[in-house]
């Protein structure tokens, strides 16, 4: 009934200070730090989801499969078990045959299911626009590379030997999901229905075959399921998602969460440093309260059940506009770059609301509580002696929780214990050599006011009666600067290290397929147009 009754308390106090003003530096720097996260957050999640979702479509699923040898039924009963769509793909070299004429080609058997992403193109004409198709060749039939009909001197409707099977060509093969995007591979591609395989009798004993297995379905679902299945992989089992089939967008991806994740996390410590003055000055203000309170016969869970409250109600407020605020942010922000992006990205899901609302309550925990907590120390003779302050709180409390806040969130940001011990090692370095820079700066400056004017000799006087203070504000002022050039050199950094992965000369564009008559043509239109070029 007393906890009830300090609650109702707390609440009309909280009010009365939102009305005086008290708490809305508070509320601005929360709302802040939580929209810059859950925006950071939102925008991140959608281009990595877009792009993941791109890839899988390159990939021709959301996860493969490889294996030597065909793969027991319940792997594939387990992939039903999470509402996983799979389908079934043989892979293996052989020779196309037509007359005379003979074409190494790789050969893809696939089911009616194939793909469970993306989408197959073709051609009716060869050389003519191509179309999407959600069929798979027929039996009997193949769709081939437009390399393996010059090659074989084909037209559509013509038939060529694999094995021991004849095939007829019904389509020119322009595009398939899982190619992985090689435009130099050395044997063009020939797709054929799954149930002709055993037909062609190619595949023998010792044969060098691939089994292939894409699965497809939510992103949970997935996840269960590759867990599943890492406990069952031998040594030559190979699986692959859209990051593993591409390193290099791996890493770019990796590179580009981490360096937005730590940009966010800067206007998060912005604000927590915002907060910590803001909870000082406001445990400040209600020291004479707290005494009169204390006179009165409230005890110190009295106290703590009185200002507690209102800092926890505060912080799901503003932490809740910050995520909508971080929501709308990001939607403007694709908005006006919507235009760069090669497909619609999706939406994001809930969890960077999530992580944006915790955020907000981790850091007025780290940065407010303990100052805010002092207020239980007040002593009652503070009515009578005004000078008499509660007990300070321990450096370690106040520091420790800090730390914990910020750490805890860079980790949750970096997904990296060495990236994170790393920052925390270079800001400590940098701030105790900045903190002895402006020591040195004193005492030097100490020295050298005598022959300074009255206004500069007053304000030397003042930087060195409160020199605690003084040095304080200069490392926060110095480390919020070095912060924010750090975070621009890492942009320039991050942008040249992609830059510099390619050769200066690498082609933006390739042209294919050009006749020997028409070389000659093409490289004078480059060079009529200044526009290098290299055969």
């Amino acid at each position: 009934m007393r906890a009830l009754r300090n609650f109702r308390l707390s609440l009309r106090l909280l009010a009365r200070d939102w009305r005086a003003g008290e708490l809305r530096f508070f509320a601005a720097a929360l709302v802040i730090a939580v929209g810059a996260v859950t925006a950071v957050g939102f925008f991140n999640a959608r281009v990595t989801r877009g792009l993941a979702y791109q890839s899988a479509e390159l990939l021709g699923a959301d996860l493969v499969l490889l294996s030597p040898q065909p793969v027991t039924p319940d792997w594939l009963a387990g992939a039903a078990s999470y509402a996983l769509e799979h389908s079934e793909i043989l892979e293996f070299s052989s020779v196309a045959i037509r007359g005379d004429r003979l074409q190494l080609s790789s050969i893809r058997a696939v089911d009616k299911n194939y793909p469970v992403r993306g989408a197959v193109r073709t051609s009716g004409v060869l050389y003519a626009p191509d179309s999407v198709t959600r069929e798979i060749p027929e039996p009997g039939t193949v769709w081939v590379e437009a390399r393996v009909m010059h090659a074989l001197a084909l037209d559509l409707g013509q038939r060529l030997e694999i094995g021991t099977a004849a095939f007829t060509v019904t389509r020119v093969l322009t595009h398939e999901p899982g190619r992985g995007g090689n435009f130099f591979g050395i044997a063009p591609r020939v797709l054929m229905n799954r149930s002709d395989v055993v037909a062609t009798g190619v595949i023998q004993p010792g044969s060098r075959v691939t089994y292939g297995y894409g699965f497809a379905g939510a992103e949970a679902g997935i996840q269960r399921y590759r867990e599943w299945l890492k406990g069952r992989l031998g040594p030559s089992h190979q699986l692959l998602d859209a990051r593993e089939g591409n390193a290099t967008i791996a890493r770019a991806i990796e590179r580009v969460e981490r360096y937005i994740g730590l940009t966010s996390l800067l206007a998060v410590i912005l604000a927590g440093v915002a907060i910590a003055m803001g909870a000082r000055r406001y445990s400040r203000r209600h020291y004479d309260m707290s005494a009169l309170l204390r006179c009165f016969g409230a005890s110190q869970r009295d106290l703590v059940q009185l200002y507690l409250p209102p800092l926890f109600v505060l912080g799901l407020i503003a932490s809740s506009v910050g995520c909508a605020l971080g929501w709308a942010a990001q939607e403007v922000i694709y908005y006006l770059m919507q235009d760069f992006f090669p497909v619609r990205l999706p939406p994001p899901g809930p969890t960077p609301a999530v992580f944006g609302f915790l955020t907000g309550l981790i850091t007025l925990a780290g940065f407010a509580v303990v100052p805010v907590l002092r207020l239980r120390s007040v002593p009652p003779l503070r009515v009578l002696r005004r000078e008499l302050l509660p007990i300070p709180a321990s450096a370690w409390a106040v520091y420790g929780a800090a730390a914990a806040a910020v750490i805890g969130l860079m980790w949750r940001t970096t997904g990296s214990w060495v990236l994170t011990l790393g920052v925390l090692f270079g800001a400590l370095t940098a701030a105790v050599v900045l903190a002895a820079l402006a020591w040195g700066l004193l005492r030097t400056s100490r020295q050298l006011h005598r022959h300074a004017g009255v206004a500069w000799r007053f304000g030397f006087n003042n930087l060195w009666r409160r020199t605690h203070a003084s040095v304080g504000q200069t490392l926060a002022f110095g480390l919020t600067l070095m912060a924010m050039a750090l975070m621009a050199l890492v942009r320039s950094d991050l942008l040249s290290t992609w830059q510099t992965q390619l050769p200066a000369d690498t082609p933006n564009h390739f042209a294919f397929n050009i006749l020997p008559q028409d070389v000659v043509p093409v490289q004078r239109f480059f060079e009529a147009n200044a526009v290098p070029a290299q055969a």
